[in-house]
């Protein structure tokens, strides 16, 4: 079993890929087949119950009847099913033709087709968070989830760092020792609205620092010396003053929701299962390593290379980057996705499938951003039920038992914490993918590769060069990956008028090589 990292959408093929616009007939031919056949078993069936009323049988023959009768049986409840997935099927279909047909007949309404957002990545991208571009956005949140929630800021956020902005000087990685602590640290780790972040950590020691870019969702890099905000977008345009003040009422504008508070969530749940990683499962041991199980071995494996993968469990300085990126892919897997709380309420996730299954690369631009506010709208009913929050617990007890059936493989020296904060970090991640499926976005997950070029404009470094000065010299020494341990993450955002727009979320953290 592996945890590959990609899109919160949905498993196996992606949602959001390219696909055709499906052609009816071939779904009709095989309606009126099976519907056909259905009704000459049915027949069959009569005649054998008939048959097995009315002529005398040994004991033998009446179990071989009775047998055949209920194979049968079981057979029409097949095909009945079969029957009516098909008639879906067709009306789906329909729906869709009937849709674009519309959409492309009506020359009312003029928008610009948008170029195709490129998908590189086998797990495609996922509807996401609206995202504004204008207004400041919140404060981020402490990890305290008492006070502050994602969807319930308490103040707005100060001038907001552009996603390409200077990167400042990454600080030494702590030494993973020090005495250990049984406060959990969703009441430790707090940031700091300006200035450097120093999110404090259980075990007795400070996360690595924390820059633009938060785990798979990089946030822009906060200029040194700027009063620009560590979670930002784009920077706040300032307003110029009114020459005549008495002419007019000044109106305030209507608010927009930033994307922001999303990159706080993420920043938080990315520093919890790094805080988790360096608390619990950083004690190398060689001997209990190799008593691990073979599925759990190749999951790290696949997350780095056998030479390296070794490597890393085998130091505390390291061991916990490659377990943090363990947790973020199995995150993106099982949690980050559309249909998180499918089961919750059979109609929205009726309502959502529908709309996801109307997505295909010919879908004009204004035909698709409906079908992603339908979403959108769709997952503000589920958050509104009363047992939203009920099942969301559920979920997050549910899917933390998977996750520890891994990770207590690699917990050497076990702890009070040890579930309490893992339950913490499925709770938070719940949240995230709540608070995700908020707008008409999509996201796409791009994971740097062993050895591949470092990028300053999707990748972080998270380890120290003391004698290299800042990222642009990086890109010229020819700096390569060693590890990524969370993805780079590009935000696409479908406007009402047909325009989409992307760009870089939160960059990738990784460490590097530098030098032969």
């Amino acid at each position: 079993m592996s945890y590959p990292y990609g899109s919160g959408v949905g498993g196996g093929k992606p949602s959001w890929a390219p696909a055709t616009t499906p052609v009816s007939s071939a779904a009709q031919e095989r309606l009126l087949h099976t519907e056909q056949s259905y009704a000459r078993m049915q027949q069959d069936l009569q005649n054998l119950v008939q048959t097995r009323a009315t002529t005398p049988m040994s004991a033998v023959d009446t179990g071989r009847a009775g047998s055949e009768i209920a194979r049968m049986q079981q057979l029409l409840l097949e095909m009945g099913a079969e029957i009516t997935g098909l008639k879906a099927t067709i009306a789906r279909q329909e729906a869709t033709i009937k849709t674009q047909s519309d959409a492309i007949a009506n020359p009312k309404r003029h928008y610009v087709t948008p170029v195709r957002f490129g998908d590189n990545t086998p797990h495609g991208r996922m509807l996401g968070q609206g995202s504004g571009q204008h207004m400041p956005p919140p404060s981020l949140p402490a990890f305290n989830t008492s006070t502050n929630t994602p969807g319930n800021p308490t103040q707005q956020q100060p001038y907001m760092a552009s996603a390409h902005g200077p990167q400042h000087q990454p600080a030494n990685m702590q030494s993973p020792s020090g005495p250990t602590h049984s406060q959990p640290w969703n009441q430790q780790l707090a940031y700091q609205g300006q200035g450097p972040q120093t999110p404090q950590f259980p075990m007795g020691y400070h996360t690595t620092p924390t820059g633009p870019s938060y785990g798979s969702h990089a946030t822009p890099y906060q200029a040194p010396g700027s009063d620009q905000g560590m979670f930002g977008s784009q920077p706040r345009a300032q307003q110029p003053s009114n020459p005549n003040p008495n002419t007019m009422a000044v109106v305030p504008a209507p608010a927009m929701q930033e994307d922001n508070p999303v990159k706080v969530q993420f920043a938080k749940v990315w520093s919890m299962a790094e805080a988790f990683a360096r608390s619990h499962v950083n004690l190398p041991s060689t001997s209990r390593d190799n008593a691990m199980p073979q599925r759990v071995k190749d999951i790290l494996l696949n997350a780095a290379t056998r030479t390296t993968a070794f490597q890393f469990m085998s130091t505390p300085v390291f061991r916990y980057f490659l377990v943090t990126k363990m947790i973020v892919q199995w995150l993106l897997k099982t949690i980050l996705k559309v249909d998180s709380f499918a089961g919750l309420d059979d109609n929205v996730d009726r309502v959502i499938a529908s709309c996801r299954s109307q997505i295909y690369q010919s879908t004009p631009a204004q035909v698709k951003f409906q079908l992603l506010t339908t979403v959108v709208q769709q997952m503000a009913v589920l958050k509104q039920n009363p047992n939203f929050e009920a099942y969301l617990q559920h979920l997050a007890r549910t899917r933390g038992n998977e996750l520890w059936a891994d990770l207590q493989t690699m917990m050497h020296q076990k702890t009070s914490r040890d579930w309490d904060d893992l339950l913490s970090l499925m709770i938070e991640a719940h949240r995230l993918a709540a608070l995700m499926y908020s707008g008409p976005n999509e996201y796409r997950y791009e994971m740097p590769q062993y050895g591949q070029p470092f990028s300053k404009e999707a990748m972080e470094p998270k380890d120290t060069h003391p004698n290299v000065q800042g990222p642009e010299k990086l890109e010229e020494m020819g700096a390569t990956v060693r590890l990524a341990f969370t993805p780079h993450v590009i935000l696409r955002t479908s406007l009402p008028n047909g325009h989409v727009t992307s760009r870089t979320l939160l960059r990738a953290y990784v460490l590097l090589k530098v030098g032969n």
